[in-house]
């Protein structure tokens, strides 16, 4: 699904649709939603994905807002408190992601004591 992410302002309601979806808590939803940031709504999207509690939509959500780099700068505050995530998916600790997102979007080196 990653066309939906080249639909942009051309097809609003296409993305409309998939940004509904992905707050019913619908993964593949929320999978497609990854490739539509850096736009707003996306990334307004996947901050509240953050809380879900299943761990495989918080990793969708963390690894969204990680490719949105410096677009998803409002995402720190919550992505500081994903650090603490000890939750796992395929393998893959939660925090450590949330780590490796706010080094993409901050630039530098990810600590969430700064």
């Amino acid at each position: 699904m990653t066309a939906l992410g080249k639909l942009g302002r051309s097809n609003q309601a296409a993305l409309q649709f998939v940004l509904e979806a992905a707050e019913g808590g619908y993964r593949d939803a929320l999978e497609a939603l990854r490739s539509a940031v850096p736009q707003p709504a996306a990334i307004k999207v996947l901050m509240g994905a953050i809380r879900d509690p299943d761990p495989a939509v918080r990793y969708l959500a963390i690894t969204g807002l990680r490719d949105a780099g410096p677009a998803a700068r409002a995402a720190v505050p919550l992505l500081q408190e994903a650090v603490k995530d000890e939750a796992t998916t395929e393998g893959i600790r939660l925090g450590n992601v949330a780590q490796d997102a706010l080094q993409a979007i901050q630039g530098r080196t990810a600590d969430p004591r700064h």
